[in-house]
């Protein structure tokens, strides 16, 4: 089972457990144990822990905010943490990166820009994105990077705005009734470059 985490003193965000199972169902199916895998905006690290538990070796986390990280013992579960915007964070190659609640974080056209550019600069074959559903969250004193940009997503601006993604999964969250996150994911065609 996995567990339902939601804030810690650090201002560290867990997110909702609703698709965590169906997310980690796919990355097994698609993603060899080996793989490298980036984790964006990692929070309390929930899909490092569950891909360790799974027996998977090269994890590194990027994050824009610093607080926490040595406190709950992050690095333990991601072989190098960066702590860097990711609109700024340059690396050659990820075979899976994972945007766990991090898109509707970002603006639209930031949103487009990174995916569209790893994309067409060949910088990863996968990405999984977990975002929630027309969801408003402003900024916490902690962390002013809590903030939704993108709080009107929803599967119609999802397949008008990101239509190189596809859907996965979607249901209400079990810890925040009436709202719902959806899993999104994106493979790399072999005749695509």
């Amino acid at each position: 089972m996995i567990p339902n985490w939601t804030w810690n003193q650090y201002g560290r965000g867990f997110s909702t457990r609703t698709g965590k199972q169906e997310s980690i169902n796919w990355i097994k199916k698609n993603i060899p144990k080996d793989a490298r895998i980036l984790d964006v905006g990692f929070g309390c690290g929930i899909y490092a822990r569950l891909l360790r538990h799974e027996g998977y070796k090269y994890i590194d986390g990027v994050d824009v905010y610093e607080s926490g990280i040595r406190e709950l013992k992050l690095d333990k579960y991601y072989n190098h943490i960066f702590i860097s915007d990711v609109l700024d964070f340059y690396f050659d190659y990820y075979d899976l990166i994972i945007l766990g609640d991090v898109l509707e974080h970002l603006s639209l056209d930031d949103g487009k820009r990174l995916l569209e550019g790893w994309i067409k600069q060949d910088k990863t074959s996968h990405i999984l994105i977990s975002v929630p559903y027309e969801l408003k969250q402003q900024p916490t004193e902690e962390n002013k990077h809590e903030e939704h940009l993108q709080d009107k997503i929803n599967e119609e601006y999802m397949a008008l705005y990101y239509p190189y993604l596809e859907l996965l999964f979607s249901d209400e969250m079990d810890d925040l009734p009436g709202k719902r996150i959806a899993i999104y994911t994106y493979t790399k065609k072999c005749n695509e470059r």
